[in-house]
């Protein structure tokens, strides 16, 4: 009987160094497959390695957000109701005080407000001036 248990143990023993060479034969392979982002695991499997470069997605919202101000400055400098428009409109008006027009500088940082006051001066009905100086 004391043999049969000798037996059962070297095969134990047999078993558990088979398996930890397995082992080690896989993790030699993982340090080798890192060229192919995939880590080779018990069993084999490969799997995914996490995303390394975090920083890219960031970098890519941030490009993007500068491409929206880029956009948004241009269309700006194209708008038909700029501040610059607004005051050379507001130069036409031959009634108005330096006063009124210093005021109605504040008036023109509003985009509706613009938008009103060169339609208004295109009526060329003195309406202009009126809405200036009813705001002011």
């Amino acid at each position: 009987m004391e043999e049969g248990v000798q037996r059962r143990v070297q095969v134990d023993h047999d078993e558990r160094r088979a398996q930890v060479e397995h082992e080690q034969a896989g993790d030699a392979r993982a340090a080798t497959d890192t060229s192919r982002n995939t880590i080779v695991a018990k069993g084999n499997k490969p799997k995914k390695s996490p995303k390394k470069n975090s920083g890219d997605a960031l970098v890519g919202v941030m490009h993007r957000f500068v491409d929206i101000k880029e956009k948004e400055a241009t269309k700006e400098d194209g708008n038909e109701f700029s501040i610059t428009r607004c005051m050379a409109e507001l130069r036409t008006l031959q009634e108005i005080t330096p006063d009124e027009k210093l005021m109605a500088l504040k008036l023109f940082k509003i985009a509706d407000n613009r938008e009103m006051f060169v339609n208004l001066v295109a009526d060329k009905d003195g309406t202009a001036l009126l809405w200036i100086r009813r705001h002011i």
